[in-house]
């Protein structure tokens, strides 16, 4: 399904291109190996051939002979990517006369093969009159005028010197005159990716796409496309801009790709297998599910046609089946073959389709192998299944869906007396079987079945064929065929002796009714409309009224308000049901006003009838062990408050290691939610198999005494101080240990960081004391050599003499570098904003950038605020990193991606430089700002650029560090300090 897709949405493009280019003003042709495939209309119309003449021909066969090795090595160059203006050559049209055309071509992909689109401008006429030349101005101007298109030209200073009538609609009046950038996005300079500028640049059309907050809140999307306009020298004096509103395209292509995304998933998840044919059987595209079911690989079953896998037909009988299918389709079950020799049964439907133009057969398959195999099982179940029906114990009796008796055994026969012949095919709930009172509730008990309800016994008198009344107990349960009920089977038991012995059972309870007053529980029964007919004497106890006040007293009386509605949903429940509820909680209210609790179990209360008159119930005061459970429950919650305050990360764990408890600070610390690590091992928080290397666990263990550890845990790059303290039991057995966590990553920084300042000073006095002792020698060995390489000398000589200058330059370089690190000038503060430094930065490294295949992307936050910085250091700063950078990005994979992002938090402002080189090894981490320290290769470096950048971020105020793991590349993160706007105009 995926190269399904594909394929339409490359039909789509080729579409929409074929619709643009047949509406361009110039000439377009498509020529792929040498051959004319695509023509527009104004190309025929130049040279007087149709299209239909013109495909496949020679595309050199319309250059004049003379001009053709021109044109030739114009081609080439263009497929070595070589710079190539517009150029002229002559073309021989179908009348034998002879044009002039202006050419720009450029290589590009045309069904997935490379192609050369040329545009071609016919300037015969523009050697001709001026007067011609002004005519066809005034067409072109009547042309502009008609565009619904926003259009503009802009000179070579962006100054907007023409504005049709929908730009200045767009952009809210006319504003020739003004700059361009300053109308359309409010800025001081060119936008950046500004399709002008570009144009002005290359010579070249571009178009970009933009996405804007109109005024009213809207977001919409525009296309803006500049082209150059030239003079008659072919000199670019200015450039034609068109602006595009396609916002509803927009819309219209994220709809189409969810669409297309939504139907690709449907058809690659389908459990069924889907095949695409053409009218000659052969496969055109087919899911994941289709190979599997054959066997096959996805490419295989390109190759394949229908005769491969069916042979249940001949070839001219599958041809045929194809070209008469039609959106209708069929629908058949065949044996399908598969790679491996094996056959099974599949269920097919086809139909036929019209896709432009051409007819394809649609096919969606199902292996009905196990089905087949399951139906011939179930066959023969049913003839066992039906002999023991034949021969239950009990009655049976099968209904179809409208309750029309389809079947009874023998049994049944025996009990009621009926015969089958009499009663198959009659409906059971016509005939007069059961009291009236059933007869109302079997629909719906039918009903709930095939709602999904589950099964359940009931019990219900039964008329026999000489009019006695038996007992019998009722279990329903659905047939089904294939998964599809298709009716009843009702098993009847006899219980006639059982409800006899039943009754004298009631009656026996009748005497000992005296025993429910004695009840320590309470026993109460209550009428359906949920009013007291009964209670004994522990009821009147619970609530505090008298019995007389209890009789015919409604439960919602000493029933909670908020309780009232669930209390009557239960006996709700029990009455629909029939299943007693075996315990729930019942709040009440006594006479006195005090609140209690009642574990209460209620079950229905019946009649000689069988039928529902009220309830009956049994009550356990718990009040008072409630008062309890809410004592513990607040107290333990107050206890998890407490300990999930604490800001130290605080957890339990047993002698295995695993972690028993842990508070909500130690959950943020790791960076996990409880359920990840409650019952786990604790050093697999640290992604290890076994406990860590001077685990403070172990050591308490081990000597029974709190221990002590301080780690640096690279999952999380943190610092973390550990301390443990023993639990013990009774007997003085360590049955546990506490660790208390705490993240020094700050405090181990903030001493790294004073460590760094004082080393920095040490050495900076150092350098510079070398830096001057060296440069007045270097500055004569250099002053001397370039005098003699001035003088007559041999070549051998002269060679030497320029390795000597230029490696006493080289070393001249490094010590200004030193004097540079030694030095402490005090920056030149100005409020600056941090982007535009970076983009000025990224701008003087875009070529070298290009070169070495590095992408930046830029994640610059808007609206930071102006800050006091020296604009030419800070500057310094960013070029080293950058460069350094790039140095490693290169090395690392000849490319890759730089990462730069600025962002406000709290009073600073955060800068982050990422690439994805190699990245730093954990023992190069701690010496990266260490001055003359590098890993760069002999002569690659002084190791004193990121110790220049250390030193002027410190002189403004600011910090300097790196992260990085070995393999995923290195991030330097620059904070710089905010100062308002008060303290800036005090500061100038």
């Amino acid at each position: 399904m995926k190269s399904m897709s594909s394929t339409v949405e490359r039909t789509s493009e080729e579409d929409i291109i074929k619709i643009l280019v047949e509406q361009a003003p110039v000439g377009v042709s498509i020529v792929q190996d040498g051959k004319f495939c695509y023509v527009n209309s104004y190309f025929s119309i130049a040279t007087g051939y149709t299209a239909d003449e013109l495909m496949g021909k020679d595309s050199f066969m319309l250059i004049v002979p003379e001009d053709r090795e021109m044109v030739r090595e114009n081609t080439i160059k263009m497929l070595k990517e070589e710079f190539l203006t517009p150029y002229q050559f002559r073309v021989t049209c179908k009348d034998g006369s002879i044009i002039w055309v202006m050419a720009t071509v450029k290589s590009i992909q045309y069904h997935r093969k490379q192609a050369i689109l040329g545009n071609y401008m016919e300037i015969t006429g523009r050697k001709q009159t001026e007067e011609a030349l002004q005519a066809e101005k005034n067409k072109l101007q009547a042309v502009i005028g008609a565009i619904e298109y926003g259009l503009t030209i802009q000179d070579r200073d962006y100054n907007i010197i023409y504005q049709n009538e929908p730009s200045k609609i767009t952009y809210d009046g006319d504003h020739v005159g003004e700059k361009c950038y300053r109308i359309y996005a409010s800025r001081d300079k060119v936008c950046p990716k500004c399709p002008v500028a570009m144009a002005f640049r290359d010579g070249k059309s571009h178009t970009v796409e933009s996405r804007k907050v109109m005024p009213s809140g809207e977001v919409a999307f525009w296309e803006n496309t500049a082209s150059p306009i030239r003079d008659a020298k072919g000199e670019i004096v200015s450039c034609l801009e068109v602006t595009r509103n396609i916002s509803a395209r927009k819309k219209q292509e994220q709809e189409l790709a969810d669409e297309l995304t939504r139907r690709r998933l449907l058809v690659d998840q389908s459990l069924d297998g889907i095949v695409v044919l053409d009218v000659d059987a052969g496969v055109v595209e087919a899911n994941q599910r289709f190979a599997e079911m054959l066997g096959y690989t996805p490419e295989e079953v390109h190759e394949l046609h229908t005769w491969d896998w069916d042979k249940n037909y001949t070839r001219e009988q599958i041809l045929e089946m194809g070209r008469n299918v039609d959106e209708q389709g069929i629908h058949l079950e065949t044996k399908q073959t598969r790679k491996d020799g094996s056959v099974i049964d599949v269920d097919i439907s086809i139909s036929g389709i019209m896709y432009r133009g051409r007819k394809l057969i649609f096919c969606i398959q199902r292996d009905v192998t196990e089905r087949n195999r399951a139906e011939e099982a179930l066959r023969e179940a049913e003839e066992e299944k039906s002999a023991f029906l034949e021969e239950a114990p009990v009655g049976i009796i099968h209904a179809d869906l409208k309750g029309n008796i389809t079947y009874v055994n023998k049994r049944f026969e025996s009990e009621t007396g009926y015969s089958r012949e009499e009663i198959i095919g009659k409906s059971g709930l016509q005939l007069d079987w059961f009291p009236a009172s059933t007869m109302k509730y079997l629909p719906k008990r039918m009903a709930a079945r095939l709602r999904g309800s589950p099964a359940k016994h009931w019990e219900t008198k039964f008329k026999c064929k000489d009019g006695r009344w038996i007992w019998i107990e009722l279990e329903g349960k659905i047939l089904r065929k294939l998964g599809v009920p298709v009716g009843f089977q009702i098993i009847a038991g006899n219980v006639t002796e059982r409800k006899q012995a039943e009754e004298a059972l009631r009656q026996s309870e009748e005497r000992y009714r005296t025993i429910l007053e004695e009840m320590e529980d309470a026993y109460f029964e209550v009428d359906l409309g949920g009013h007291f007919t009964f209670v004994n004497n522990s009821v009147c106890r619970d609530l505090g009224y008298s019995r007389e006040e209890l009789m015919g007293m409604s439960y919602k009386k000493f029933t909670v308000e908020e309780d009232i509605e669930s209390v009557f949903r239960i006996f709700s429940e029990v009455y629909q049901s029939g299943v007693p509820n075996k315990g729930f909680p019942w709040k009440t209210v006594r006479k006195d006003g005090v609140c209690g609790f009642a574990e209460t179990s209620v079950s229905t209360l019946r009649n000689d009838k069988d039928e529902i008159i009220g309830f009956r119930g049994i009550g356990r005061d718990i009040t008072e062990r409630r008062r309890v459970e809410e004592a513990l429950r607040l107290a333990a919650e107050e206890w998890r408050e407490t300990f999930d305050s604490i800001t130290d990360a605080i957890s339990i764990h047993d002698r295995d290691h695993k972690i028993l408890r842990a508070n909500k600070a130690f959950a943020d610390i790791f960076h996990v939610n409880p359920s990840q690590f409650l019952g786990k091992h604790c050093y697999k928080l640290h992604k290890e198999e076994k406990p860590i290397s001077g685990c403070p666990h172990k050591q308490t263990l081990a000597t029974g005494k709190p221990a002590v550890t301080e780690f640096y845990e690279s999952n999380l790059g943190k610092y973390l101080l550990e301390t443990t303290s023993p639990i013990f039991d009774k007997t003085g057995e360590v049955i546990g240990i506490v660790h208390i966590t705490r993240d020094i990553t700050e405090q181990k920084q903030q001493n790294e960081r004073l460590i760094m300042t004082d080393r920095l000073a040490s050495i900076g006095e150092l350098a510079s004391g070398a830096a001057h002792e060296l440069n007045n020698p270097l500055a004569s060995i250099i002053g001397f050599s370039q005098l003699l390489m001035e003088k007559e000398a041999p070549d051998d000589i002269r060679e030497d003499l320029k390795i000597i200058n230029s490696e006493a330059q080289r070393a001249a370089i490094v010590t200004n570098n030193l004097l540079a690190f030694a030095r402490k000038h005090a920056p030149m503060k100005q409020p600056n904003q941090i982007n535009n430094i970076i983009e000025d930065v990224l701008e003087l490294r875009a070529r070298e950038h290009k070169v070495n295949h590095i992408d930046v992307e830029s994640h610059l936050a808007p609206n930071l605020p102006e800050i006091l910085v020296d604009y030419f250091q800070m500057q310094q700063v960013f070029m080293n990193i950058i460069i350094n950078a790039e140095y490693f990005i290169t090395k690392a994979h000849n490319g890759g991606t730089l990462t730069i992002a600025t962002q406000k938090e709290n009073s600073i402002v955060r800068i982050s430089i990422a690439d994805d080189g190699p990245g730093i090894s954990p023992e190069n981490l701690g010496r990266i700002f260490d001055p003359f320290f590098t890993t760069k290769e002999a002569g690659s470096g002084t190791g004193l650029g990121l110790s220049i950048c250390h030193g002027i971020v410190n002189e403004h105020g600011g910090q300097i560090y790196v992260r990085s793991q070995l393999g995923k590349g290195a991030t330097i993160l620059i904070e710089l300090p905010i100062k308002n706007r008060a303290h800036i105009k005090s500061l100038l």
